[in-house]
């Protein structure tokens, strides 16, 4: 049987700083830059299009339920801005079917 990784504090720490990050996008901001439509972000985030809506009208405020759909449009920006420059484990991961 396979026994699991120890965390050491180090580790602990990076993840407690990854939890803790304010390393997000909001919808409006997505839009802005990229001048996708409502959509696209629906698709993106796994949701409708009018949660979507909701969102760029500020409907929600900064409800913590769309803290994980705003880490996925900050992952898609830096994806769209400067893929060629990820490194090679990233694309894999985040893209395991995009042809090279």
């Amino acid at each position: 049987m396979h026994r699991p990784s120890y965390i050491t504090e180090q580790k602990w720490q990076q993840i407690y700083s990854f939890i803790h990050a304010k390393t997000r996008m909001t919808p409006q901001q997505f839009v802005s830059k990229w001048g996708v439509t409502s959509g696209f972000i629906a698709e993106l985030c796994h949701c409708n299009e009018s949660t979507v809506a909701n969102w760029i009208n500020g409907n929600f405020g900064d409800s913590s339920s769309q803290r994980p759909h705003q880490l996925k449009l900050f992952i898609a920006d830096l994806m769209l801005s400067d893929f060629e420059g990820l490194p090679e484990k990233f694309k894999s991961l985040f893209c395991p079917d995009w042809q090279r």
